[in-house]
């Protein structure tokens, strides 16, 4: 089961939030934050969820440590320790405020929601949310060809794409 966020009501007291004002709005994750249709990932990810059961863990998350997974190159477990210590990271995957607790988000996180949808699926999820990050006209003028960087399977194309998104998004800043 899926239940998305309340994205009409706009919080009261947006000055409040620990985020408000306080991030540099040129760092590439900020940057980055803005080029991705998070309405569309969410879409997308609800379908893979029966309308019964226990909720799934947020869509903006899970897309936005895979994002940040293909982009570093990190591991399932690594991409959640970086979620855990950059605030950067945490505005990027949708959270109002930097929480320090442990309980944010379990290492196993990525881990535990590729084996819940099944492997092909959890994949064909993947595939779908690469296609988002390619259809972006911004991505697709800057990188025309890094979708077809000559390597194998669908993670490596990945990677090389988010791996060229990176390296140029840290340049321009």
């Amino acid at each position: 089961m899926y239940k998305p966020k309340d994205t009409k009501t706009p919080p009261l007291f947006a000055a409040n939030f620990e985020f408000s004002g306080r991030l540099n709005p040129e760092n590439r994750w900020l940057r980055l934050a803005a080029l991705v249709d998070w309405n569309e990932t969410e879409e997308i990810y609800m379908r893979y969820f029966s309308r019964m059961g226990r909720p799934a863990k947020d869509a903006r998350l899970v897309c936005g440590l895979l994002t940040v997974k293909w982009l570093e190159g990190f591991s399932d477990e690594h991409v959640v320790a970086e979620l855990r210590e950059n605030p950067y990271i945490q505005a990027f995957c949708g959270f109002p405020a930097f929480i320090t607790d442990d309980d944010i988000a379990d290492a196993s996180l990525l881990s535990r929601a590729r084996r819940k949808m099944g492997h092909s699926t959890f994949t064909a999820f993947e595939h779908e949310l690469m296609d988002i990050l390619r259809r972006n006209d911004i991505l697709r003028h800057k990188f025309p060809r890094a979708a077809t960087a000559k390597k194998t399977g669908l993670l490596d194309k990945t990677g090389a794409f988010l791996e060229k998104l990176g390296r140029a998004l840290f340049r321009e800043g």
